[in-house]
């Protein structure tokens, strides 16, 4: 299968403001992300675990690849 490269163009993490996170909370982040290269497809927006990202050095600007419904790092191979 193709893997598809994209740019991680923004993250955003969700504000709670004074309430805090609720008990038991898995930190989400909303990355946005746009194609790269010749890939017919659309600009897309998921939500990964926040711990994820920072475990993964992943940040706004990277090119990074789906992997098992996780990203990671575009590493260029099919």
């Amino acid at each position: 299968m193709k893997k598809i490269k994209y740019k991680v163009v923004h993250i955003y993490e969700e504000d709670f403001g004074c309430e805090g996170r609720p008990d038991g909370y898995t930190p989400m982040v909303e990355v946005y992300l746009s194609p790269q290269g010749t890939e017919k497809t659309s600009e897309r927006k998921i939500l990964q675990e926040d711990a994820w990202l920072y475990e993964q050095n992943i940040k706004e600007g990277d090119l990074v690849e789906f992997d098992t419904d996780r990203l990671r790092h575009w590493n260029g191979l099919d």
